[in-house]
């Protein structure tokens, strides 16, 4: 018999908060028809709960469960039944005979919700921390946690997608259990965990974000947000929601949110929605669905709310900051601020009378070209002018004429005069890098333009220290997505004329191993961490660069016109997050700390001269005053736009948006 809708919906939204394992890993285990290998006679702990009734529970629920989550639960079964039939040390068959009770009680949980079976209050989360104390046990048999997890559980699980993630929820749950040593173990695995749920998630390509892990502070955010504009769009001239609305992005924007301010807001909508009195019926579902979902964040909200801190892992992965400055560069590049275009035409004039005069120039021109011609970035092909720079065949001075005749043709004005921008900057920045590295390969420290020489001193005595940043040796992958998400998320952005490339923010880790197995972070990336400012791939050397090209050529008297810094710098931040390498924050925080050597209109202004500088910078409300008028006109819509895409983004890729959500009630009813 199937159950009718409103069941269907339900087991829906228990598997969105109890089973993300129904929602990620790489779901390519067992064909939809195919049974699982059963070990004989797995039985587990007196409790009945062996492979063969695990799956016959997992079939029970194919007419109320999506078949993504089905092939995910299959998945998991899959990976199961594959290690329990394998020979294993004791303490690790206790831990697998743990896990399957766990998959038991998934199962268990969902089928009592479509009334297949009896509830059983808290029998999942029992199940969880039961779960993580066996694979604790296990791991710490062969010492500390900290010590051994990447010779045992990191190799048990780095090519097992299912059976990570289904170690990662019960390993949250124990950062709760009352044994200390079990709770400070937790942490230590789960976060040593976080890097292989990355690597996982990356060759899975998983779309879906997890259900019911601990959710951020923005997170929440967005959430709400999404909630007021399905309310919005039905009653547009509700002028308390509109203004609530509009704090909701202020309060994004400033990069201040935690669980003390998102509360406040979240019941000032909620009483905002309650006051209203729609007429029509369509309109009153709608608004009754939102009152529903609010009331439900603000409840679940109390047991987020006590949560002594989240997971590094959790707070790196942070989709929809990196959507919404992957968004806000995308909106820039299409409209671009004319200051910004005549900065860079001004700046790259200049650097051409400068390249003039250099002797290795030709050299530097043709080392660009190979580059540029062995590994092109995406949008270089729709890139206007940039394809005739890509011939390396024909030596030294013929790149140099190529180099200068792009430099003196006038940028274009038409759909992709944004690309100009990107093009020409990355050009400034890259050909500065290879007349340093000519002039080290020649040995000629001499002719090493000097504005490289004073950036390369900011970045030992500066960027670097800061950074703490470990390139990641694992394959990467190459995808056509524009930005800085990660390679397991949704891109934000995407232009079917862009090849696939990999791109920097997926390769770099954030933090520096240390000889104890954990990781030692910057006081910057726990800021960036902390505040929902998205780590791409740490603070930026291409913007010091660009910056100190940008003070020598006004200096030098090589600015043909008056160029306003932070024109410069905004153009380094289109460029460097268009091409997925650095987030705004990376970008703008190197222009504020290089404020007082190159220009002070840089510094980002502080409300008290005891404020940490890098929490002045995470507030983009600030940042949009360093602007001249007419650029901060710019900036300003653009990132409306971009917090705009961002609740889009959220509406179609998190489990509790409204698009995923009914693609999941579509799924059921078929």
């Amino acid at each position: 018999m199937t159950p009718p809708p409103a069941v269907r919906a339900k087991v829906c939204v228990v598997i969105d908060q109890t089973g993300a394992i129904f929602q990620r890993g790489e779901c390519r285990g067992l064909a939809a028809e195919e049974p699982p290998e059963t070990p004989g006679g797995a039985g587990v702990g007196g409790m009945g709960a062996d492979l063969t009734a695990v799956a016959a529970g997992l079939r029970q629920l194919g007419p109320v469960v999506p078949e993504a989550s089905r092939a995910a639960g299959r998945a998991w079964l899959a990976s199961l039944s594959r290690r329990l039939n394998a020979p294993a040390a004791p303490r690790w068959r206790a831990a697998q005979q743990a896990e399957l009770r766990m998959m038991d009680a998934h199962i268990r949980q969902a089928r009592a919700v479509a009334g297949l079976a009896e509830p059983a209050p808290d029998a999942l989360l029992i199940a969880r921390k039961a779960f993580a104390e066996a694979l604790i046990d296990a791991v710490g048999h062969d010492g500390p946690p900290a010590a051994s997890w990447s010779s045992t559980l990191g190799r048990w699980m780095a090519d097992d997608p299912p059976a990570l993630t289904a170690a990662l929820n019960a390993l949250d749950a124990a950062r709760h259990l009352p044994c200390g040593r079990h709770r400070a173990s937790a942490s230590v695995v789960c976060a040593a965990l976080a890097d292989f749920a990355r690597d996982g998630q990356r060759s899975a390509r998983c779309a879906d974000m997890p259900g019911d892990l601990p959710r951020t502070p923005l997170d929440l955010l967005v959430h709400l947000s999404a909630l007021i504009e399905r309310v919005r769009r039905v009653q547009p001239a509700d002028l308390r929601l509109t203004a609530l609305s509009q704090r909701a992005a202020r309060l994004f924007l400033s990069h201040r949110m935690s669980m003390e301010r998102v509360p406040g807001l979240l019941r000032d909508v909620l009483q905002g929605m309650v006051a209203m009195r729609p007429t029509q019926p369509a309109d009153q579902r709608v608004l009754a669905s939102a009152i529903t979902e609010t009331t439900r964040l603000l409840t679940d909200m109390s047991a987020w709310f006590d949560d002594a801190g989240f997971e590094r892992g959790r707070l790196h992965d942070n989709p929809h900051g990196r959507a919404f400055d992957s968004l806000l560069a995308q909106a820039l590049i299409r409209r671009p601020p004319e200051p910004v275009m005549a900065a860079v035409a001004t700046m790259c004039a200049g650097f051409r009378r400068e390249l003039h005069e250099d002797p290795l120039a030709g050299a530097a021109c043709l080392d660009l070209c190979k580059d540029w011609r062995h590994d092109p970035r995406g949008w270089m092909a729709a890139a206007p002018g940039v394809p005739s720079l890509l011939d390396d065949q024909d030596g030294a001075p013929a790149a140099l004429r190529r180099v200068l005749a792009y430099l003196d043709r006038p940028m274009e004005r038409g759909a992709d005069r944004g690309l100009e921008v990107v093009a020409r900057v990355y050009l400034l920045v890259y050909l500065s890098v290879a007349r340093g590295r000519v002039a080290t390969r020649l040995g000629l420290p001499g002719a090493l333009p000097a504005y490289l020489g004073a950036s390369a001193d900011r970045m030992l005595d500066l960027i670097l220290p800061l950074r703490t940043r470990e390139p990641d040796s694992g394959p990467q992958g190459k995808a056509r997505g524009i930005g800085i998400t990660l390679a397991h998320q949704p891109p934000a952005a995407e232009d079917p004329r862009y090849r696939a490339v990999e791109r920097a923010a997926w390769t770099c880790r954030p933090g520096e191993p240390q000889a104890d197995g954990t990781r030692k972070f910057s006081p910057v990336a726990d800021v960036q961490h902390r505040r929902g400012q998205p780590f791409a791939s740490g603070l930026s050397g291409c913007t010091s660069v660009l910056l100190h090209l940008f003070a020598h050529l006004r200096d030098e008297g090589l600015l043909a016109r008056d160029v306003h810094a932070a024109d410069v710098l905004l153009a380094a931040a289109m460029t460097l997050i268009h091409d997925g390498g650095h987030s705004l924050f990376e970008v703008f925080w190197v222009g504020d700390r290089l404020s007082s050597r190159l220009a002070p209109t840089l510094g980002v202004p502080r409300v008290d001269p005891r404020e940490d500088r890098s929490v002045a910078v995470s507030d983009l409300n600030r940042i949009a005053g360093l602007f001249q008028r007419e650029t901060a006109s710019a900036v300003r819509e653009a990132m409306a736009d971009a917090w705009q895409g961002t609740i889009d983004y959220f509406e179609r890729h998190h489990p509790r948006g409204s698009e995923a959500s009914r693609d999941r009630r579509q799924a059921s009813s078929q």
